[in-house]
């Protein structure tokens, strides 16, 4: 059920703060991999009842041709 109760929604705090300290504690070479674990980590904050999409921007991926970057989304709905 959708409710307007602060109670009922996620604290993107506590999300933010958990993205923040795993990338920071690491190097990734492929956007999905940090997609994939930025999913995961949303996931044990959120638990199993709450759809999550995660969409990951590499501004500048090392191929001359890309311009504007490169996007990877994945998720348990269509981004």
């Amino acid at each position: 059920m959708i409710t307007d109760a602060l109670s009922d929604t996620i604290c993107y705090a506590k999300v933010s703060e958990a993205i923040q300290t795993h990338c920071e504690s690491r190097e990734f070479q492929l956007v999905e991999r940090i997609a994939y674990e930025v999913y995961g980590l949303i996931r044990d904050v959120t638990g199993p009842d709450i759809e999550i999409g995660v969409a990951i921007h590499k501004v500048r991926p090392p191929i001359q041709s890309i311009h504007g970057g490169t996007f990877f989304r994945c998720g348990d709905f269509a981004l």
